[in-house]
């Protein structure tokens, strides 16, 4: 029964959002302009996964989703084991790391903009720069914090730079690498559709952004569901990348 204790929780979380929901559209608390029933939400998003509309918008999404991610590791893990392995490198990069972490990204995105437009390229390179910090500070601090028992008998047995990257460095980084993919993989979609709410012409955060300005209530709370059911996929997924042993 333990086992399974945390799953029950989880569903009598939801179970009570969406009685609770219902409490306040059945009692006229709230407009219905402004939340609609429970039924009438879930049957929009009924409807909405059977056009083929909504895939090609989710398929835009997913587009921009993967290839932001793909870049923001890329990068991350490419500047994080220059900055990581190199003391002097480190010293200067920390405190502007640290303040460039501290900025608002979304400042960035009329850059995006300005310079790629409102089609997919903006949301990418947006969404990039949202995930690569993750991935780039638990990359750096993985390879600093790799034990030195670890690297000295490699290198008393002539390993080479190479080796010592490849075999010592990066396997110990490993688990920090991971735990900022993970968090690069939320932030990375949720930064895509973000961007697609402020200025796009497809994917679901676009046809958020539209079923709000049209009033049309209950598309907007069935995608805003799909969206919700589509970053607790992605969170799921991410939770199942193991370390090897």
């Amino acid at each position: 029964m333990k086992r399974y204790r945390p799953l029950l929780l989880r569903a009598a979380f939801v179970a009570l959002l969406l009685l609770g929901w219902w409490g306040l559209t059945a009692g006229g608390t709230v407009s219905a302009l402004l939340l609609p029933a429970p039924a009438s939400a879930f049957g929009a998003l009924g409807r909405l996964l059977v056009k083929p509309d909504t895939y090609l918008h989710l398929r835009t999404t997913l587009v921009e989703f993967v290839g932001a991610l793909g870049l923001a590791t890329a990068i991350g893990v490419a500047a994080g084991v220059a900055i990581g392995l190199s003391p002097r490198v480190f010293t200067v990069a920390e405190p502007l790391l640290g303040a460039l972490n501290t900025v608002p990204i979304i400042l960035i995105y009329p850059l995006c903009i300005l310079y790629l437009g409102i089609g997919p390229g903006s949301k990418i390179a947006f969404a990039t720069v949202y995930g690569t910090f993750p991935v780039l500070l638990n990359t750096i601090q993985g390879i600093r914090h790799v034990d030195h028992d670890y690297i000295a008998p490699a290198v008393a047995m002539g390993a080479s730079p190479w080796q010592l990257l490849t075999k010592v460095y990066v396997p110990a980084a490993l688990p920090g690498l991971v735990a900022g993919l993970r968090l690069a993989g939320v932030q990375c979609l949720v930064a895509v559709v973000a961007g697609e709410m402020l200025a796009a012409t497809s994917g679901l955060g676009y046809k958020v952004s539209w079923a709000a300005e049209v009033f049309e209530t209950p598309i907007l709370y069935a995608f805003i569901l799909l969206v919700v059911a589509l970053v607790a996929l992605l969170n799921w997924l991410l939770g199942r990348i193991r370390v090897p042993e």
